[in-house]
């Protein structure tokens, strides 16, 4: 009863508020249908619920009862104008009393927009793929929520305040203040495709995130499978200078922490605020997730990625309990290189990420004093053998890292070595990006990495599944869309 009343009242108030709105292209008589059926619409289930407001429920039905607009606005972050049509937002909270309205999303994301921002061109819009959206001309990109199931009225002294100057603490414990949340996110510079998957991670990014830097091998093969816009934004060229960047008016620059001076500081001296993300070590990572949880105005999500992570840690740190020091095989990490000049080898960084790997899956980091130093380290083989490892991991940056493996096992000289032998010698997986480096893979490397190390202590892990579970919950592919995309792109010593 409480719908059926409330919908009646909605139909009646839209009688008055379209006689006294801003012009815009109204439905004649019969509502359209909405652009592409959702999934309730495809099995003919239109007596579904679709939304809730204020606790009534509205099936789609109840919602193509209502009046049909149709406008065509501007997204804050887009250039090009765009037709929507869907219900007033007006017209569905009419009668209820309150000066704020919060919009929730199918996938948790809340956003408060003042009653008074509202217009009878703010809209609940029907989307392409299905369910509603809402356009709110005028305002704040942030609020336009994708995938809205539920709209609440609330009485509150200070909505406004809640998206007035926000303040996030970058990765060099630096307060970077900003007048609302940012809508025109850029990130340039070396490595910006690392940012760019981390931040994917998070929902609604697309319409925030402008523009990224091309590097030598592209700007993403990865982003693209997220966001079909992705190859449209205006992408930096490589090596963009800030006279290059200014012209995008971003709103917040992300890039990373090595880039503070010589990037990061002419930025802001032209009044751009730089946030500086490491994301070189697990506890960076978090970090940095929760940074840019805040900067998205989307926390709870920044907690859901961590959470992930910390299960996936806890998954390896139970299988590893009550190992003892010497239980630990001495492992050896290397990076192989062929070029012009011949064969590279080296060794990473004490603190590098797949040093803490190593550590993560119970190996013993056999280099790790012999590389204290930052960066990569160039070894000859003599010191590869002189070390004789237990299990030999070998990266291959360029390359697939299972053939080299195979190359090396016929080399007469890595025959001699104890690994060989004992075919304990792995290429470390990668699929469009690499499973060792600082992106959100790297705790797949580490799964991978414990499962090779200790096969006794982890007969359970499955890490086929594993990577089927990441993509889903972090990024939101479905099996299909990892098997056609993520599959066959899969190198190293992986099933």
């Amino acid at each position: 009863m409480q719908r059926r009343a409330l919908v009646i009242g909605i139909v009646l108030a839209t009688f008055v508020l379209s006689a006294c709105g801003p012009a815009a292209t109204v439905a004649p008589t019969q509502a359209p249908e909405p652009p592409e059926a959702t999934v309730e619409q495809e099995t003919g289930e239109a007596d579904v619920v679709m939304l809730v407001v204020n606790g009534a429920e509205f099936t789609l039905s109840d919602i193509q009862s209502l009046e049909q607009v149709t406008i065509e606005t501007q997204h804050p972050s887009k250039d090009e104008m765009q037709e929507y049509t869907g219900v007033r937002i007006l017209d569905l909270i009419a009668g209820a009393e309150g000066n704020s309205v919060t919009l929730i999303a199918d996938d948790g994301y809340e956003a408060n927009v003042d009653v008074a921002d509202l217009t009878p061109d703010s809209l609940l819009a029907y989307r392409d793929q299905g369910g509603l959206r809402a356009v709110l001309p005028g305002v704040d990109g942030s609020l336009w929520v994708k995938g809205v199931i539920e709209v609440v009225v609330t009485a509150e002294e200070a909505a406004a305040e809640e998206r007035t100057a926000i303040v996030v603490t970058d990765a060099q414990d630096r307060g970077v203040e900003f007048a609302g949340l940012p809508q025109r996110i850029v990130l340039p510079g070396k490595a910006a495709w690392m940012i760019g998957h981390t931040i994917y991670m998070f929902p609604n990014v697309s319409e925030r995130l402008i523009a990224m830097e091309e590097r030598g091998v592209g700007i993403s093969t990865f982003i693209p499978l997220l966001d079909p816009t992705f190859d449209d934004k205006p992408h930096l060229e490589m090596n963009a200078a800030p006279e290059q960047i200014a012209p995008l008016k971003p709103d917040a620059i992300l890039l990373k922490s090595y880039l503070a001076e010589s990037l990061g500081a002419p930025l802001e001296a032209l009044g751009f605020p730089v946030v500086l993300i490491d994301l070189e070590t697990p506890d960076q990572f978090f970090s940095d997730v929760t940074t840019m949880g805040q900067l998205l105005g989307n926390e709870a999500r920044a907690e859901e990625i961590i959470d992930f992570y910390d299960e996936k840690l806890a998954l390896i740190a139970a299988g590893l309990d009550g190992l003892e020091e010497e239980e630990r095989p001495r492992v050896l990490v290397v990076d192989y290189s062929a070029g012009g000049e011949g064969i590279a080898l080296e060794i990473p960084s004490g603190s590098y990420l797949q040093t803490i790997q190593t550590e993560l899956a119970g190996g013993n980091a056999i280099w790790k004093d012999t590389a204290e130093g930052g960066g990569w380290t160039t070894v000859n083989f003599e010191q590869i053998a002189a070390w004789d490892a237990d299990k030999i991991f070998v990266i291959a940056f360029k390359s697939d890292s299972g053939a080299v493996v195979e190359e090396l096992k016929a080399d007469p000289g890595w025959q001699a070595l104890q690994a060989v032998q004992d075919g304990e010698i792995y290429g470390f997986p990668a699929d469009l990006y690499g499973w060792d480096l600082p992106d959100p893979r790297w705790i797949l490397g580490t799964l991978w990495m414990a499962e090779k190390t200790h096969p006794d202590r982890f007969t359970d892990l499955d890490i086929e599944q594993e990577i089927y579970e990441f993509y889903d919950t972090l990024f939101g592919m479905d099996q299909t869309a990892v098997d056609e995309n993520i599959r066959p792109e899969l190198k190293g010593s992986i099933p």
